[in-house]
């Protein structure tokens, strides 16, 4: 699985952005992951919870927003959704496209850190 490789980058990299803080805990990590991207959610999740154990992560929650994938549809000239994961056409006219405007992220958008008191037990 994947997504367990993916986690570990994820707390390594959030555990480097904390390195000078070291009074700093994370609360909340919010990612965006295409639809896409090849990364189960519920995977990510679990494996996240396993991952974060003893680091600077732990204890953190784990907030995932799903992004639907959009095309670019030339015959409309405007970004639109994608029919499906399956069929890269437009919802609007049906005219398929390989322009794929959205979808693929995997993201980390924003994390929540609360301040622990150096007299906190």
């Amino acid at each position: 699985m994947h997504e367990l490789s993916i986690a570990q980058s994820l707390i390594d990299l959030l555990s480097e952005q904390l390195a000078d803080e070291p009074a700093a805990r994370v609360a909340v990590v919010h990612l965006k992951i295409g639809e896409l991207s090849g990364v189960v959610p519920a995977a990510l999740s679990s494996a996240f919870a396993i991952a974060r154990q003893g680091t600077a992560l732990d204890g953190a929650e784990l907030k995932i927003e799903s992004v639907a994938p959009r095309i670019w549809c030339d015959r409309c000239d405007t970004e639109q959704p994608a029919v499906s994961l399956q069929n890269m056409a437009c919802v609007v006219c049906g005219q398929p496209s390989a322009d794929v405007r959205a979808g693929r992220e995997l993201e980390v958008t924003q994390m929540e850190i609360v301040e622990e008191s150096p007299d906190a037990v």
